[in-house]
């Protein structure tokens, strides 16, 4: 009788041990799983903010904060949609050059969006004036007005004297 309760104590003694044990060690992977480092957004009119994490997962952050705290890993920019209706999808694949290393040690700084530039391109093809027109953001991505109702517009002038005018067509 005094064996059966000294094995039955032992047996509870090491059930607890060993969940103990267990108790501990998801414990301590939970805290490595939720290790997380910022990204300071370097932007004051981003209005929405898309990420793809190295496993495919991705995370949108409307009207995001300066600084987004993440968890650590490799993500990549997917979307970028500025306040007045100006956005831009890229980096489709992703490459070492084009992903955020978020670093639980650093702050990462992220440059997107505003100020955008116009840029036009003027080619010649016979007695034609070919122009195109682009919008880069800081990030030298190309950004498009989600507005179709006006079109962008241009002006030529010599010296003071207006030679053409007319507008860009959308794509």
């Amino acid at each position: 009788m005094i064996k059966k309760k000294l094995t039955l104590h032992l047996s509870v003694l090491l059930l607890s041990i060993l969940i103990f044990n267990v108790h501990i060690s998801v414990s301590l992977a939970q805290e490595q799983d939720s290790a997380s480092g910022e990204l300071k957004i370097q932007s004051i009119n981003i209005e929405k903010l898309v990420l793809q994490d190295q496993n495919g997962k991705q995370k949108t952050i409307n009207d995001p904060e300066q600084v987004i705290t993440l968890p650590v890993g490799e993500y990549s920019i997917k979307q970028v949609h500025l306040k007045g209706g100006y956005s831009c999808g890229y980096r489709t694949t992703m490459n070492l050059s084009d992903s955020i290393s978020i670093d639980s040690n650093k702050q990462i700084k992220l440059k997107a969006g505003d100020p955008l530039k116009q840029i036009i391109h003027i080619n010649r093809q016979g007695k034609y004036l070919v122009l195109s027109y682009e919008l880069l953001g800081v990030d030298n991505q190309k950004y498009m007005n989600s507005n179709r109702e006006k079109q962008p517009e241009f002006s030529i002038y010599k010296a003071d004297k207006l030679i053409a005018s007319g507008n860009f067509e959308f794509g």
